[in-house]
C-alpha cells in the first residue's frame, strides 16, 4: 500500500523527508527495473539515481491520476 499522504501533496510538505520516504518505500523496484532496462548494475545504480533526482524535483506536480509507483517508473524510461 502507498503511502497515504502522497495524493494530498502541497508544498509546504520537506521534499527531504517525502524523498527518503519514497526511496525507502521504491527504491528497490526502481533498481530491479532499472536493470531490467539496462542490464548492467553500475548502470541501474546511475539511472535509479537520476530518477529520484527527476523524482525531488517534480514531486509536487505529482496528481494522484495513477499510483505513485507507475509515476516514478515512467520517469525511469523517459
Amino acid at each position: 500500500m502507498e503511502p497515504h499522504y502522497l495524493k494530498y501533496l502541497v508544498k509546504t510538505h520537506d521534499k527531504n523527508y517525502i524523498l527518503q520516504d519514497l526511496m525507502e518505500y521504491y527504491g528497490n523496484g526502481v533498481l530491479n527495473f532499472a536493470y531490467f532496462l539496462t542490464r548492467s548494475s553500475d548502470a541501474a545504480d546511475d539511472l535509479s539515481q537520476d530518477v529520484f533526482l527527476a523524482v525531488y524535483d517534480r514531486v509536487y506536480s505529482f496528481r494522484g491520476e495513477c499510483t505513485m509507483k507507475s509515476w516514478i517508473l515512467t520517469i525511469s524510461i523517459l
